[in-house]
């Protein structure tokens, strides 16, 4: 019995000093979106104007190195959750009438990143991940403005009415940034890699995101 409690107190001891070692480390995120949409059907494709957008959210900061001591102290996985927008916006001309169609998107989105923290001269350290990200959009809502002899008539409507279009997202997201002691600043991007339409033919539309990001790490 003394042998048992003895081995028990002396794992538990490795164990906490391991984790002692490494903690897991947790942060805030927030920032600016610039969101676009890429077109594809048959062999012409297209990628709409951004439109600015957000993101909130928060990850962790697992060291991988408490899981496999060989692996350098640097390397991490960095899971998220964020609250974020998506979509683009398209103008035309023709005659004397102007048209602007906006899709405003907005989705749950976890990425699963791999990540480099790298410590460079006093307190600061650079960043970079990848890895892939899922979403599922909680809204959204299409605005068209047509303009004409100084008139503007608007009409708004659910993006997602059209059983044709699916609420998933899966992109690839990788980005780069630098931190100093608890601050962070950051550059994404989220290339989405799944179809949002689901129907008929061969019509591709995929969004695509580009986000600069601050944060604080706790």
């Amino acid at each position: 019995m003394r042998k048992f409690v003895l081995f028990a107190a002396l794992a538990a001891g490795t164990i906490t000093g391991a984790a002692a070692q490494k903690p897991i480390e947790f942060g805030a995120r927030a920032g600016l979106n610039f969101d676009s949409q890429k077109q594809s059907r048959s062999n012409e494709s297209e990628t709409s104007d951004s439109k600015l957008g957000f993101h909130l959210g928060v990850v962790a900061d697992i060291p991988l190195a408490n899981l496999a001591s060989s692996l350098p102290s640097w390397f991490y996985f960095q899971p998220g959750l964020y609250f974020t927008t998506k979509g683009g916006k398209e103008s035309s001309s023709w005659q004397g009438m102007s048209s602007t169609s906006t899709a405003s998107l907005y989705y749950l989105e976890l990425p699963l990143r791999a990540s480099v923290k790298y410590p460079l001269a006093g307190s600061f350290c650079v960043r970079a991940h990848v890895g892939p990200s899922v979403g599922f959009a909680v809204s959204g809502k299409s605005k068209t403005e047509l303009t004409q002899g100084g008139k503007t008539q608007s009409n708004e409507g659910d993006y997602f009415e059209n059983d044709d279009v699916s609420r998933f997202h899966f992109g690839l997201d990788f980005g780069a940034g630098v931190e100093y002691k608890q601050l962070h600043l950051g550059v994404g991007y989220d290339l989405g890699l799944s179809n949002m339409y689901t129907g008929d033919g061969d019509l591709s539309i995929k969004n695509r995101t580009l986000g600069v990001s601050l944060g604080y790490n706790f």
